[in-house]
């Protein structure tokens, strides 16, 4: 990931976005569900971290906005899932877990966490 798009990332998820019209609004179980759904690919010990702090709940919700802007789609099925079209994938390495998506033939990265 380059530094222009960490950059880009780290500026929308200062600036609140509130969803409008037909969107429809995240809470934090949707979070959790949707880390859960990934989780198998996680050590047991990351994924409590991931779905115990609010603030990485809160950073997802938003992530899951942006993602939905960036495409234009729902992402998120109506079981808190994300959708399998978009090929979710889940990474850990070194300290770092990373979420990523399919989108248009790429994968990005969507939500990235340090993990203490």
């Amino acid at each position: 990931m380059s530094d222009l798009h960490r950059l880009e990332r780290l500026a929308k998820s200062l600036i609140p976005r509130f969803p409008q019209g037909g969107e429809r609004y995240y809470t934090h179980s949707d979070a959790r569900l949707a880390i859960n759904g990934l989780g198998l690919n996680l050590q047991p010990e990351t994924l409590a971290y991931l779905v115990e702090h609010d603030v990485i709940l809160e950073d997802f919700v938003n992530s899951l906005y942006h993602l939905e802007h960036r495409t234009g789609k729902s992402v998120l099925t109506e079981f808190a899932e994300i959708d399998p079209d978009y090929t979710p994938a889940v990474y850990e390495e070194s300290g770092k877990v990373v979420f990523t998506v399919v989108v248009r033939g790429k994968e990005i990265v969507f939500a990235e966490y340090q993990i203490s």
